[in-house]
């Protein structure tokens, strides 16, 4: 087929069929031309559990498009992360581009079983100050589900019950432990 549209479509529903010989057709198209056929590459590839996948998406999680490379980023979410799949992650979240940025905050959040490492987590933690409040949110969502993203000071001097990040950085420290009864007291108080 050579229309987009039917080829975007097609691309997109690839992770519906049975078994992986699929796979290696659709990780060709990380390379084309045409943004929406990698878009909906990436969108498939995503949803392929294990990690068939993975070389595909480290292709796709560096792409010039943004909209491209955020969902190859999510597409790490909830699998077992290679070194490879860890080094390209580390690159999305210390890149300049949002949406990439809050994409690979969310795969770390759903690989809640595989701890970051330091530069990862550091990573995480400077997204704390950034200026979109969108990706600080999805950084500090990170921190709650990784203990080893941020320190007890660093998420206490974010802490607030006033603000939607603020807030977060309380859950953080409440999942922590630490600060567990001022984290509780505040939030309760806002209700």
């Amino acid at each position: 087929e050579r229309d987009i549209a039917v080829q975007e479509t097609l691309l997109g529903q690839a992770w519906r069929l049975p078994g992986r010989a699929w796979i290696p057709r659709v990780g060709g198209f990380a390379r084309h031309a045409e943004p929406r056929l990698r878009r909906a590459a990436a969108a498939s590839l995503a949803r392929t559990p294990g990690s068939w996948s993975h070389g595909a998406l480290r292709i796709l999680v560096e792409d010039e498009n943004e909209v491209v490379a955020a969902t190859a980023a999510r597409g790490f979410g909830g699998v077992e992360l290679r070194d490879e799949d860890r080094a390209a992650l580390l690159r999305a979240l210390t890149g300049v581009r949002p949406r990439v940025q809050v994409a690979a905050c969310q795969a770390w959040r759903l690989n809640a079983a595989a701890e970051p490492d330091e530069a990862t987590a550091a990573a995480i933690a400077t997204l704390f100050r950034h200026d979109r409040a969108h990706v600080r949110a999805a950084a500090l969502r990170t921190a709650i589900a990784h203990q080893n993203v941020a320190d007890v000071k660093t998420l206490t001097a974010l802490a607030s019950p006033s603000t939607w990040t603020g807030r977060l950085a309380l859950e953080a420290l409440a999942a922590r432990g630490e600060g567990a009864a001022m984290a509780t007291t505040a939030l309760a108080s806002t209700d």
